[in-house]
């Protein structure tokens, strides 16, 4: 009896975590549970009160988290429903937690992936209903999936672009790194890559042709059935050997509407390094030109390429304000960690930069082209011109 894929009839399972499943051939009945992973094409923003500074924002994916992380800062003030502890008079019960609606003062954030939510701590200024609200207190909001968030600031253009960027409908990629018995799956979202893996044990070469065909077809009918669960715009099958290609001959014969949207490309490398190495090389930015983590791979790419020719190019905050003087900036990269943990001093430096005309990239340190501009201080700059 052959094994078969397990998914659960709902629309999303958050939070998600990457995890890996072995598929034993002698245990043939053993199901395998694939994660169905959440999406959302474009941010919703509810209302837009720019000359009262407001914008109220729905959070609908983990994308919307990771944006809206970027766009608050220490000062600002955030609307948003919660529920306060308040004490009761009743003798049999001293405490009962409460729904208000709050308004805070912020103090600092904390963006938590893995449990999808948004922590905001701050000091309450106003609230209802009033006799649930200590005035001066500090308070947490936990904003996550399905909350609704007021921002009230003095909006910057950058981040006004930011949102604009976040309410683009982006077409779905996935890619999948294909070996012998592994396949590492990664979902473009704009905060990194979201990865799930499948294995299966499939026999060796002292094994009969037919049992090893027929491990190598149900796994590759697994695979078939979790990238149908994407339901995705693009989809690349990469991989150093040829169990890429096999997949694919499989894809075109039994399941025609994944292969008309599916390419397959060569890597010199398995797993997950595989996809790095597509996002590196622009694989994908040629593919699909609205995807974000490709748009910043590729910019990242061009900085590395300026620096190892000693080029047009600056890293690190002090270099990097030096080229601001002398209006050089062409584009500022600059990681999501320092956006949050320096905001006050980097506002300026930002402003400024979009003043001389200048384009500005914040990127996730999530994935790798993020990290590599983390190690170079989280702050770097493609210049128009050589300063000394």
């Amino acid at each position: 009896m052959p094994f078969e894929a397990y998914i659960p009839n709902y629309p999303l399972v958050f939070p998600y975590r990457p995890y890996s499943v072995k598929l034993n051939n002698l245990q043939a009945n053993k199901k395998l549970s694939i994660p169905l992973l959440g999406y959302s094409e474009k941010m919703k923003i509810i209302s837009k009160k720019l000359k009262e500074n407001k914008i109220k924002l729905q959070v609908d994916s983990l994308d919307d988290l990771w944006h809206i992380s970027n766009l608050i800062s220490k000062g600002d003030v955030v609307y948003a429903k919660t529920f306060r502890t308040v004490e009761l008079k009743d003798a049999d019960k001293k405490q009962e937690k409460k729904p208000v609606r709050l308004k805070l003062k912020v103090e600092k954030l904390n963006f938590d992936k893995t449990i999808n939510r948004l922590k905001i701590l701050g000091v309450i200024i106003s609230g209802t209903p009033e006799e649930h609200i200590s005035f001066g207190a500090h308070h947490s909001l936990n904003i996550e999936l399905g909350s609704e968030l007021t921002i009230e600031k003095d909006w910057k253009s950058f981040e006004l672009k930011m949102i604009k960027d976040a309410q683009m409908a982006r077409p779905k990629v996935v890619i999948a790194s294909i070996d012998k018995g592994q396949a590492d799956i990664g979902l473009l979202k704009d905060y990194g890559i979201e990865y799930s893996s499948l294995k299966a044990n499939i026999p060796g070469k002292d094994s009969e042709s037919k049992e090893i065909h027929d491990a190598e077809t149900r796994f590759f009918h697994e695979i078939a059935k979790a990238l149908a669960r994407y339901k995705f715009q693009k989809c690349i099958l990469c991989g150093a050997g040829f169990w890429k290609d096999n997949l694919m001959d499989l894809l075109k014969e039994k399941y025609k509407d994944i292969a008309k949207d599916t390419l397959v490309e060569n890597t010199g490398s398995y797993g997950r390094n595989a996809i790095s190495e597509l996002l590196k090389r622009g694989a994908i930015e040629k593919l699909v030109q609205e995807s974000k983590i490709s748009e910043e791979t590729v910019l990242v790419n061009r900085f590395l390429e300026e620096l190892g020719k000693d080029g047009l190019c600056v890293y690190g905050e002090k270099n990097t304000r030096k080229a601001n003087e002398y209006r050089a900036i062409e584009t500022l990269i600059i990681t999501d960690i320092l956006i949050r943990e320096k905001r006050n001093t980097m506002d300026p430096l930002l402003k400024s930069v979009e003043r001389n005309k200048g384009k500005i990239c914040i990127v996730s340190t999530e994935h790798e082209a993020g990290k590599q501009v983390d190690s170079l201080g989280g702050i770097v700059a493609i210049l128009r011109f050589r300063i000394e």
